[in-house]
């Protein structure tokens, strides 16, 4: 009696679908152009990772210097520089993961703000020390209350994608090369300003004092920059992320508005399926509308649940999408049983074409109760001790304690005595060096970089570790050249080669390093996993230093000053033994379950 005129036809409209699944998927392989980086959101990550480059590398310059000041030199100046030295990092280390769990809980911004005032005020306690202990207070106070590496990490991570990510990186691996230009240059320049610059700073005055203080108050500067920055441009993602979980709106058929979707949640049997304007059966509109009066005041006693307004039903029964495809609503109710009676024969096939056409594009969006109970999250201690994020992460560790070894080691080095194998540099010099290795180090990640990032991140790992254990043996070659003191301008042209290359290798495997870490976990614990690398790295900063000082305090009293060089080498040889062991899966983004 009802649906006597022609029914919708489900296979083309199916068929249809499934086309445009197959032409939008096609657009999606074929692009070439990467997805533009959000432009504000970019600046504060660049600032602050810029503020943590200055903080960690404005002290290599004077560290030596400093800690004789303080009363430790001598045969164990390597081994208080490099307690110092790792003061920082062990702090970082007891507060990585607690940031990543305040950033996932309370989102980025606050927690990248907090770190960059607590390291601010950190700076400020070391630049007013005038003991060793205090320094180290210092240092450790403005480490325990700044966790932005990690969480700088997972913000950018979920401000970019597969197209742009590698080139977000790059940048970041740029705006920490500026950091060690100006650090350095700070440090170096600016340290002990009564004697270098006696016209302009009294030797009574506040830096007389304090000798180290103008070099903090360049850090702090920087940072009040970058909290300035993010309060006004920075937008967390932690709530835009679940907003577009709430909205659905990855899904092309139900871009609906957040009103619609909540008048959605109250009719859980009603469905919705694509039909055009040909195929819409007015005796079926008309057999909705005359049923809209009913259900104002019930379907039926034993289906409460299902009790639907007219309102309900005049605001959901039709509506258009944004590709102009109008959704029209089929309640399970008297108004299905006889269109089924009439078109019984064709009632199988287009339950099945209809449970197809629904999995296919509802797949993303199932939130219900049940699959909710059944389909249990994992906790986040059994996703930090998956054994990919724990190679993952345990790699950028012994990167990170392989190459602060180095960083430490150098400027002792550079400081030490001609006659005992080094090289004689004052801190301004020394402060030169780094610059100038920085400086041409910016250019390789400015132009380079974001082309090499594109390619397998385990490829690049392991060419920059091959490359990079020939190269610890620079430095100690230069010195035995530099022996004679006959060729100075030629040594300090080769020794700005040595950090070039040593920074443009220690670029690339860090910028792999912290994307394979990143691609071992889903997006929604990109915070946790990152605090727990970050925890990895802050430990190994501060074993590295320490380590370091004891093989050089060592080496000087053998008179033996390769043992630093060499535990570098073996360092990079066992990061490239867990970069053999991950998988090739580690170069492209670990999926949502959601997503899959």
């Amino acid at each position: 009696m009802l649906l006597e005129e022609e029914q919708p036809d489900f296979d083309s409209n199916y068929e249809t679908s499934i086309n445009m699944l197959n032409n939008s998927e096609s657009v999606k392989d074929d692009k070439v152009k990467p997805t533009p980086l959000p432009l504000s959101q970019v600046v504060c990550v660049l600032l602050i990772q810029l503020c943590e480059a200055i903080n960690i590398n404005v002290l290599f310059p004077f560290l030596a210097f400093m800690v004789e000041d303080l009363g430790y030199g001598g045969n164990m100046l390597g081994v208080y520089a490099g307690g110092l030295g790792a003061a920082f990092c062990f702090a970082q280390f007891s507060s990585s993961i607690i940031w990543g769990i305040v950033s996932d809980h309370y989102g980025r911004k606050p927690a990248i703000i907090i770190g960059t005032i607590g390291a601010a005020v950190g700076m400020l306690v070391f630049g007013f020390s005038v003991t060793y202990w205090q320094a180290v207070l210092g240092r450790a106070l403005s480490g325990f209350l700044s966790g932005n590496l990690g969480v700088l990490k997972t913000y950018l991570t979920e401000i970019t994608d597969d197209s742009n990510r590698g080139y977000g990186f790059s940048l970041m691996s740029l705006s920490w090369s500026i950091g060690t230009i100006i650090a350095p240059l700070a440090g170096g320049w600016l340290c002990k300003p009564t004697e270098k610059y006696p016209t302009l700073f009294s030797p009574n005055g506040l830096f007389g004092k304090f000798p180290y203080l103008l070099p903090s108050l360049v850090c702090v500067a920087f940072s009040v920059v970058s909290v300035i920055s993010c309060l006004v441009l920075m937008k967390d993602t932690v709530n835009r992320e679940i907003n577009d979980k709430q909205l659905n709106k990855s899904n092309p058929f139900f871009l609906l508005s957040s009103k619609s979707r909540k008048g959605l949640s109250n009719v859980s049997n009603q469905t919705y399926s694509p039909i055009s304007d040909d195929d819409k059966d007015p005796d079926i509109e008309r057999s909705v509308e005359s049923n809209d009066v009913e259900t104002e005041k019930s379907i039926d006693s034993d289906n409460n649940d299902n009790i639907i307004t007219s309102k309900q039903k005049q605001s959901h029964n039709s509506m258009i999408d944004e590709e102009g495809i109008e959704l029209t609503a089929l309640p399970i109710n008297k108004i299905t049983i006889q269109a089924n009676e009439i078109h019984s024969k064709k009632k199988k096939k287009q339950s099945n074409i209809m449970s197809r056409f629904f999995q296919l594009f509802n797949r993303k969006n199932n939130y219900s109760n049940n699959s909710s109970k059944n389909n249990k999250k994992p906790t986040k201690i059994k996703i930090l001790s998956d054994p990919l994020v724990l190679l993952s992460t345990s790699l950028y560790g012994t990167l990170c304690m392989s190459y602060i070894l180095l960083e430490e080691t150098l400027p002792l080095y550079l400081k030490l005595d001609q006659l005992q194998g080094g090289f004689s540099f004052s801190s301004t010099e020394i402060g030169i060096l780094l610059s100038c290795g920085g400086l041409l180090t910016m250019g390789f990640t400015l132009f380079a970089l974001p082309y090499i990032a594109k390619l397998s991140k385990k490829k690049i790992f392991s060419m920059s570790i091959y490359l990079g254990i020939p190269v610890a043996f620079a430095w100690p070659l230069v010195a035995y050249i530099n022996f004679n003191n006959r060729y100075k301008y030629l040594i300090f042209v080769l020794l700005i080669i040595c950090f070039l290359v040593k920074n443009t290798l220690s670029t690339v495997s860090f910028t792999a390093s912290i994307i394979m870490v990143n691609h071992s976990v889903e997006n929604k614990y990109l915070g946790a996993v990152n605090g727990l690398g970050q925890s990895f790295g802050s430990l190994a900063r501060g074993v590295g230093p320490a380590v370091g000082g004891i093989l050089w305090s060592l080496g000087l009293q053998i008179k033996c000053t390769i043992f630093n060089f060499i535990a570098f080498s073996v360092g990079l040889l066992v990061c490239e033994i867990m970069n053999y062991n991950l998988p090739s899966s580690i170069d492209t983004q670990k999926r949502n379950e959601s997503d899959s």
